[in-house]
């Protein structure tokens, strides 16, 4: 037996539906109710936004420090013995990339680009 066979033998129920005009101590109550909702979740939203705002802050914190912690941002020495980088090849500084997991410096980099085009 399929399902389709199985509703065939479904007895049917008639449906009866009633309406009627909202009071307006009912209307009133609702209303009073969505705006307790709506006030409620604008308080979350300021909230997270500014959690949101702790984040970037503490992420950008995060990254300036990886980058300020090789000492070829000063072109001396070079090549720099931290990370390797040739100011006179052009390489760009590794600092981030060994001061934090690889992984982790370029989730948050790009965690803080997209979180400025948000903007």
């Amino acid at each position: 037996m399929t399902v389709h066979d199985a509703w065939e033998h479904v007895p049917s129920m008639p449906i009866t539906t009633s309406t009627r005009r909202a009071t307006n101590d009912e209307i009133a109550r609702e209303m009073d109710r969505r705006g307790e909702v709506i006030e409620r979740l604008e308080a979350r939203i300021e909230a997270l936004e500014a959690e949101v705002e702790r984040l970037r802050t503490l992420l950008r914190s995060a990254v300036s420090s990886a980058d300020r912690n090789c000492p070829c941002h000063e072109e001396t020495p070079n090549p720099c013995p931290k990370c390797g980088a040739s100011v006179e090849n052009l390489e760009a500084c590794r600092a981030g990339e060994l001061t934090l997991p690889v992984g982790v410096y370029y989730e948050i980099r790009v965690a803080l680009e997209a979180s400025h085009a948000d903007r």
